[in-house]
């Protein structure tokens, strides 16, 4: 049967002496009651077969997912399967405390907050989350400098 969700796009990736590759972009809200789907979420079909990560039933990659995804098959060999890898499972409302830079008797002093977006990579390679911060508003605070909990 075919898929009745309008696609975003969809890439022809033709390689010299290989078959072509067919990648089709669809929006995450096409899927509203499955998990993992959200804003600024794509899922991908790959030569009419959807791309599924660690045998979920649906899987959503954000747009460094879907640049990285491309890549490998643009340069062919790199396994997709690893393209989620390394994200902090930090979903929205994660209590986490975050650093003020400032320090009370040598000891750092942090301020409590919630998670208010899904985990990205930047170009520096680390891994950020937005976090809501009184008086800032929501921040993008690099993963590693976060507290849990």
């Amino acid at each position: 049967m075919s898929e009745k969700r309008k696609k975003m796009t969809s890439v022809l990736l033709r390689n010299e002496g290989k078959t072509d590759v067919k990648i089709e972009l669809f929006f995450a809200e096409s899927w509203p009651q499955a998990a993992g789907a959200g804003p600024g979420l794509y899922r991908l079909r790959i030569d009419g077969q959807w791309f599924i990560q660690g045998g979920e039933k649906y899987t959503f990659l954000a747009q460094d997912g879907v640049a990285r995804l491309l890549a490998s098959e643009l340069f062919a060999g790199a396994d997709p399967q690893c393209l989620v890898e390394g994200v902090a499972d930090l979903p929205a409302g994660t209590p986490v405390r975050v650093p003020t830079g400032e320090h009370l008797q040598g000891s750092p002093l942090y301020n409590l907050s919630r998670t208010a977006t899904p985990t990205i990579q930047g170009i520096d390679g680390r891994w950020y989350v937005g976090v809501i911060l009184v008086g800032k508003g929501t921040v993008m605070v690099a993963v590693d400098a976060l507290r849990i909990g």
